[in-house]
């Protein structure tokens, strides 16, 4: 016997898009050349951010490219930015029976990641200015493992 599924229409918009800090530093700078930089990674960190008042879901990314040297990583350039989506009826879709908390489905939860990593990556290609790194992308990550860890992450606060 399969479990009943609820369906509904979920009504939505981007609100606000924002650019919170950008930088870029010159790797020459650190004594590296240009193939050295290539050992380099990204280093991303996502937060989830639920407000049941303005019915909005906040993700805030963090994403920097560091070089391993010596001890330390230099970091060559990074981003952080903040999308924040609006939800028509947000109280009324997605509140539990615990006080503010809200069950926000997984497919709907991954359609936002996927827009904000997007607009970081969109972001990152059009505010970097050395054409050294624009061969560095974002890395490829699970957004189902992801979503799972972030909203464990915000149920517990």
């Amino acid at each position: 016997m399969s479990a009943k599924q609820k369906t509904f229409r979920v009504e939505y918009k981007l609100a606000e898009i924002k650019k919170i800090y950008h930088y870029e530093r010159d790797f020459a700078e650190y004594g590296l050349a240009k193939k050295d930089i290539a050992r380099g990674r990204f280093e991303v960190s996502i937060n989830l951010g639920l407000d049941g008042v303005k019915g909005m879901v906040t993700f805030k990314i963090k994403a920097d490219y560091a070089h391993p040297l010596g001890e330390e990583n230099i970091q060559l350039f990074g981003i952080i930015t903040s999308f924040n989506f609006k939800i028509k009826y947000f109280k009324r879709t997605f509140k539990t029976e615990a006080p503010d908390k809200y069950n926000i489905p997984n497919p709907i939860m991954i359609n936002f990641l996927d827009i904000a990593l997007s607009g970081t990556r969109g972001m990152l290609a059009a505010l970097n200015t050395n054409p050294s790194y624009a061969n560095f992308y974002l890395p490829v990550m699970d957004h189902i493992k992801l979503i799972k860890q972030l909203k464990e992450q915000t149920n517990k606060s």
